[in-house]
């Protein structure tokens, strides 16, 4: 077995006060930069911690407006094919509308002829009442000329 002694630090050396401020110094320096790298060090790391999930979030996002997107593009051919059929039930409504109007003016000419035709018989019905009358009229006189005679 030998009889090594470990090796020697400052801390075991004595060192005139001068230098031994200096290195206290240095050493509480060294110690706060070592303190200060490892605080750094964490920070780096919460701060790649938050990008990871920065970045999945906006992976998840992206994902979600893909989909929103593609409902809205269904959603405006839904809406174009509506506007379409709309635009032909109106122009049906339109022809439905006139083909109405038509039917109306026919029947309102119809009524017309229907009030002349019905004056035309109630003229005629007059004239035959008297024709009748007339012809009455004459048949009695007759019967009474000849039993008359």
């Amino acid at each position: 077995m030998s009889d090594e002694k470990p090796p020697r630090t400052y801390d075991d050396v004595m060192l005139p006060e001068p230098l031994r401020y200096v290195y206290e110094m240095v050493k509480r320096l060294t110690e706060q930069f070592s303190a200060s790298e490892a605080e750094t060090q964490k920070k780096f790391d919460f701060i790649l911690e938050q990008q990871a999930q920065l970045t999945a979030t906006v992976g998840q996002l992206s994902a979600t407006v893909d989909r929103m997107a593609a409902k809205v593009d269904r959603t405006a051919d839904g809406m174009s094919a509506l506007r379409g059929i709309a635009e032909i039930q109106s122009g049906e409504i339109k022809d439905l509308a006139d083909s109405t109007k038509a039917v109306r003016d026919s029947v309102m000419a119809v009524d017309e002829r229907q009030r002349e035709a019905d004056e035309r018989a109630r003229q005629t019905d007059e004239r035959l009442n008297a024709l009748i009358g007339v012809v009455e009229r004459v048949l009695t006189e007759r019967r009474n000329g000849e039993g008359g005679t």
